[in-house]
């Protein structure tokens, strides 16, 4: 039995998606304002919310992620630059593979034990705790969200929806939720016959109607830091556009 609430009113080296959300919400057009965080690879994610109107809305693009596979300790100067440089980070997963393919069948021992890696090897790299986890592909189970309290984290962007929720699964809570709100621009090329510059269109169409606690969008660095980079600016310029302003995961976090 699973069921879930409302959260409480309180304050590479590889590629690797980094994960926020988006708002998969109806087409209709509509005005937004507010604030857009972006930040792109497997370092770090921003996040971001929207106040109730007139009040600005904001826009989280990114889901706070490091991978922290076995091989990553040979690039922590270069994750901890990402730090440095002002962008939030945290766990992805351990081996991307593994979680996204097997997460959903596997037993508590198994699932505590990837995510332990993970957090171990970030404490690691960066001398101090994960706050934040972002999985893989979205895939989660019961295990995972109680192991996330138990590992020290504060909040997390695991999932897909409609706007930020606290799980509770088998009479136990998770941490704060803030899902992936608006669709991936991957997602959206070839539907219809729709090019990368006709993807990114239709995610700053469906950004126009700003939910209450604003939108987080997900995006792979190997993508819009790669092959989509140019349509990765159009993102950023239209969300501005339409009133957003960039923020962190952190900071939608502590506005709920």
């Amino acid at each position: 039995m699973s069921s879930v609430r409302e959260p409480p009113r309180q304050p590479s080296c590889r590629g690797s998606p980094v994960t926020g959300s988006m708002s998969s919400s109806d087409d209709a057009p509509s005005s937004s304002s507010g604030n857009i965080s972006s930040i792109g690879g497997d370092l770090a994610a921003g996040g971001g919310r929207t106040a109730a109107a007139p009040q600005p809305a904001v826009l989280g693009t990114g889901r706070s992620t490091v991978a922290s596979t076995g091989g990553m300790a040979r690039c922590g100067a270069e994750l901890r630059s990402a730090r440095a440089a002002g962008f939030e980070t945290g766990i992805h997963c351990w081996d991307h593979v593994k979680w996204q393919d097997g997460v959903a069948r596997a037993g508590a021992e198994w699932t505590r034990r990837e995510m332990r890696r993970a957090f171990e090897r970030y404490a690691e790299v960066f001398g101090e705790p994960a706050r934040v986890h972002g999985a893989a592909g979205w895939q989660m189970n019961a295990h995972a969200y109680a192991a996330e309290r138990e590992l020290g984290a504060e909040y997390a962007s695991d999932t897909r929806g409609r706007g930020p929720f606290v799980p509770a699964l088998e009479g136990r809570e998770g941490v704060a939720q803030l899902p992936t709100t608006l669709p991936t621009l991957d997602e959206l090329i070839g539907i219809d016959g729709a090019s990368a510059d006709d993807a990114a269109a239709r995610v700053l169409e469906r950004s126009r109607e700003a939910p209450p606690q604003g939108h987080a969008y997900t995006l792979p660095a190997e993508l819009e830091g790669g092959r989509l980079a140019p349509q990765f600016p159009r993102l950023l310029e239209g969300w501005r556009a339409l009133g957003y302003e960039l923020d962190s995961m952190r900071a939608l976090y502590a506005a709920l």
